[in-house]
C-alpha cells in the first residue's frame, strides 16, 4: 500500500511539475501585451488561474507572479478566503494605498499571519509613472515571508508583479535579480 502511495505521489507531482517551462537567463520576454522585461536569471515558468508564475527552487520556496490586465471592476487573481463576490474590486480611479489594501486583502487566505505593508513609494514602471511597496508575513507553520509588489494603472487596468519568498533564505537569494528585472521593463503599449 505504502508504495502505491509513493507512486501516486510522484506522478502527482511529476504531473504539476511538466506545466513549468524554462527561460532563458537573457533576452527580453514579453508579459501579456504591456510590457517586456529581461528576466536576469534562468526561471521556470507556468500559466495557472489567470496568472504567469516563475520560480526557480519551487513556488513555496520563492514565486514571481505577474498579474497582466487586471480590469476595472475585477478582482485580483489570487486564491484567498473570501467567496468571488466578497473579493475586494480593482478600480481604475483607485490611489495606490487602496491598490495596496486590496492586494493585502486578496492575499489574506486565513493561513498566513497578520500581514504587513510597508514602504510605498513610487517607482518607474518603464516609461510609465508606477508604485511598490514591500509586504511580509509569516505562514501557518511559523516560516516567515518577504514580498515586493510592483504596480502600474495603464487606462482601465492594472499590472501587478509579485515576488514572494521565504525571508530566510529563498527572499534574499534571487532579491537583486527581481530588482534589475523590474528597473528592465520596457512598455510595449502606453
Amino acid at each position: 500500500m505504502l508504495r502505491v502511495l509513493a507512486i501516486i505521489s510522484t506522478l502527482v507531482f511529476v504531473t504539476g511539475c511538466q506545466t513549468f517551462q524554462e527561460t532563458k537567463k537573457s533576452g527580453r520576454i514579453s508579459i501579456g501585451e504591456a510590457y517586456s522585461i529581461d528576466p536576469q536569471v534562468s526561471w521556470r515558468r507556468a500559466n495557472r488561474d489567470g496568472l504567469e508564475i516563475w520560480t526557480v527552487d519551487g513556488p513555496i520556496l520563492q514565486e514571481l507572479v505577474f498579474m497582466k490586465a487586471v480590469k476595472d471592476g475585477a478582482s485580483l487573481p489570487i486564491k484567498s478566503r473570501q467567496s468571488p463576490e466578497n473579493k475586494p474590486r480593482f478600480n481604475s480611479k483607485m490611489s495606490p494605498s487602496e491598490i495596496m489594501e486590496i492586494v493585502i486583502a486578496s492575499l489574506d487566505t486565513g493561513k498566513r499571519g497578520q500581514i504587513k505593508a510597508t514602504n510605498l513609494r513610487p517607482m518607474k514602471f518603464g516609461k510609465a509613472q508606477g508604485f511598490r511597496f514591500d509586504i511580509s508575513w509569516t505562514n501557518e507553520k511559523g516560516l516567515p515571508y518577504s514580498a515586493i509588489v510592483a504596480a502600474a494603472k495603464f487606462d482601465e487596468t492594472l499590472e501587478l508583479i509579485l515576488y514572494k519568498g521565504d525571508s530566510l533564505h529563498h527572499f534574499a537569494k534571487f532579491h537583486d535579480a527581481v530588482e534589475k528585472m523590474l528597473a528592465s521593463i520596457q512598455l510595449i503599449k502606453t
